[in-house]
């Protein structure tokens, strides 16, 4: 579904990214992991060409992102950015409708199956009850649930999503990563997201993609990915490595630079393993 190979870009004469390659498949959900500055939500850019590349190539269902047309691509790409602000003051239904567009022609009105879309998505992302709402009353958290809303109203072969879990309390974490295992595991759709709280990321995403200085410095199961050599040199901070203790996924614990009698990286503690 999504190839790039060998991608260098970014913005101006400096490049974020460097020599990046890699793929997914269709039904695939995988996180984006890496500190601030190496290239995450640039290369989420990159895919749905805001970003333009000095080399490399990026192809999406088998065909070179250059020769796609705009509205053809918008009918097959969602994005979630970090921050999306809705001028005027629009509904949430009215917000969520907006994601309908790339599926009517010029001054086509929406159909009844574009309706249901915009019903379904609401619900999804649990905004129904924000129908009437104006969307610049809303909070953080329920903005960053209608702008999820209107991506799924698009019903996209591909989500890409920038940190979408940034302003929500943990409750509404846990249900939209569950939403989003649910698309690409019964729907088939093909999700790419932002995380950077690697405990979520190990819990819900079968594949880490690590990212340092815009290359891909680790990629595959959170079992592998989430080392704590790797992770202490890309972060450049100390962590130790658990289990979580209700499912198989790896638990990254932070340590404090000062804690006192606090083990050296690779020492473990009573009961933890390192990796």
């Amino acid at each position: 579904m999504l190839s790039i190979d060998d991608l260098t870009g970014g913005y101006g004469t400096a490049p974020v990214l460097r020599h990046l390659s890699l793929g997914l498949q269709r039904g695939e959900l995988a996180a984006l992991i890496g500190p601030n500055g190496s290239g995450k939500s640039t290369l989420l850019r990159a895919i749905t060409g805001r970003v333009r590349s000095s080399a490399g190539t990026i192809r999406l269902f088998g065909r070179p992102l250059a020769v796609w047309p705009v509205a053809e691509l918008a009918r097959r790409v969602a994005v979630v950015a970090q921050e999306e602000p809705v001028p005027f003051t629009f509904r949430v239904d009215e917000v969520v409708a907006m994601g309908r567009s790339p599926h009517l022609k010029r001054f086509q009105r929406e159909r009844e199956g574009d309706r249901e879309a915009v019903r379904r998505a609401m619900e999804r992302a649990g905004v129904r009850v924000l129908a009437d709402r104006p969307f610049s009353e809303l909070s953080g958290g329920e903005r960053q649930r209608v702008i999820l809303a209107r991506a799924l109203a698009q019903e996209p072969a591909l989500l890409l999503l920038d940190e979408p879990t940034s302003h929500l309390d943990i409750g509404h974490q846990v249900e939209v990563l569950d939403l989003l295992a649910g698309l690409c595991h019964a729907g088939g759709m093909t999700v790419l997201a932002v995380l950077h709280d690697l405990n979520l990321a190990s819990l819900y995403a079968p594949r880490l993609i690590l990212l340092d200085r815009g290359q891909v410095v680790a990629d595959g199961p959170p079992s592998q990915v989430l080392a704590a050599p790797v992770l202490e040199r890309v972060y450049g901070t100390r962590v130790i490595l658990g289990r979580h203790p209700a499912a198989e996924a790896p638990a990254v614990h932070l340590l404090p630079l000062r804690a006192a009698g606090v083990p050296a990286p690779g020492n473990g503690l009573p009961g933890e393993g390192t990796a």
